[in-house]
């Protein structure tokens, strides 16, 4: 459901929000380039296909909102988010092939018209460093995660990179990212300019867009819990202070193919290595790799590794039981022993407890006293 859109009785109706798809030009070797399809992202009624809105590079209409630097195509799940609580997605996340982590905003509780000057799109991060081993790509949606930092809230979007369309590939140093979006109600303004953010007193997270790896304190190494006493406070304080983290996927060709799940403040992070084509190459088998889930403390970085076996890992799934116990189910190949993990998860035979349960339904109550 978006602001704005109901029947001629005024009854919202829903709607299905999606990218536009995959561009085989980047099935060509070499750095990826500009896309010519697939650029962009739609709205459509639900039941009928009809158009209500788009973001394209096209020009603006009274249904697309242009984007001129949208020039690369978007093939993976958007994640839509409802910032208020109203039953209204005001906010909607998505990557791209050329790296690139994109907010759209829908304030207010009308559609755009003609002039498209209230729903609209920034660039919040760019991953794709133009050369060989950062040619990142994007073909995962989002995970998006209310966090407090500094006592404030933030929304944690934490997205990896990797090349679906080809698994093999070992060429491109590949990552996971964690970014903090300060902004946690829709944009109901434009976008400074480059003047109004060099103004003293103008705060607009927007001024800093798009961030880069070098906006981002590297966690790689752990020093946050291996290292010295000194150590721990100054990764610390840069953890703190940083735009978010990044995560070296240091596999020969190690990159992620699947969404991210958090809960409990534990990010499970399934990913995918190639096996050694080189040392493989008299085999007479066909060539595979090896999954596995990284689960990692979002706050500090801390993290273990499940071995998954010989398969792409998909997102893992959510199970609740009738007690209300939150548990993970591990794509196939997890180990059946039980693996020591950070804080109070436990995961065996597939499934790891997380040590949260659904909260126990209550009930309001009103009465209003008569007197005579």
């Amino acid at each position: 459901i978006i602001p704005g859109y109901t029947d001629n009785n005024g009854v919202r109706k829903p709607v299905l929000v999606f990218g536009a798809g995959y561009d085989t030009n980047k099935d060509d070797s070499g750095v990826g380039t500009a896309d010519s399809q697939g650029r962009g992202l739609f709205i459509v009624d639900a039941e009928t296909g009809a158009l209500v809105w788009s973001v394209t590079p096209a020009i603006n209409s009274a249904t697309n909102l242009s984007e001129p630097g949208l020039l690369h195509s978007v093939p993976g799940e958007v994640t839509v988010l409802d910032s208020n609580g109203d039953e209204l997605t005001d906010r909607i996340y998505f990557g791209d092939t050329g790296g690139n982590l994109w907010r759209v905003d829908l304030p207010g509780n009308a559609l755009p018209t003609s002039s498209q000057d209230s729903w609209r799109i920034v660039k919040l991060a760019a991953f794709n460093g133009g050369n060989t081993a950062t040619d990142r790509r994007i073909f995962n949606g989002p995970d998006v995660v209310r966090i407090r930092q500094d006592g404030k809230a933030v929304d944690a979007i934490i997205i990896g990179t990797g090349d679906r369309t080809n698994p093999n590939a070992t060429d491109v140093d590949n990552r996971v990212y964690l970014i903090r979006d300060r902004a946690t109600a829709p944009y109901a303004t434009v976008r400074p300019t480059s003047g109004e953010c060099a103004t003293p007193g103008v705060v607009d997270f927007r001024c800093s867009l798009p961030l880069t790896d070098s906006d981002l304190y590297d966690i790689s190494d752990n020093i946050i819990i291996t290292g010295t006493d000194d150590e721990k406070a100054v990764a610390l304080e840069a953890l703190r202070t940083a735009d978010g983290w990044r995560f070296d996927l240091t596999g020969a060709g190690e990159k992620s193919l699947a969404r991210t799940l958090t809960i409990n403040g534990r990010a499970f992070i399934p990913t995918f290595t190639p096996s050694n084509l080189l040392s493989d190459i008299n085999t007479c088998e066909p060539q595979s790799g090896t999954g596995q889930m990284y689960i990692m403390d979002i706050y500090s970085g801390d993290r273990s590794v499940i071995p998954l076996g010989p398969i792409i890992p998909d997102t893992p799934s959510l199970h609740f039981s009738e007690d209300g116990t939150i548990r993970i189910l591990l794509p196939p190949g997890a180990p059946a022993s039980d693996i020591d993990q950070p804080g109070e998860i436990n995961c065996e035979g597939g499934v790891c407890n997380v040590g949260e349960s659904l909260r126990p339904p209550y009930g309001n109550y009103w009465f209003q006293e008569d007197y005579q």
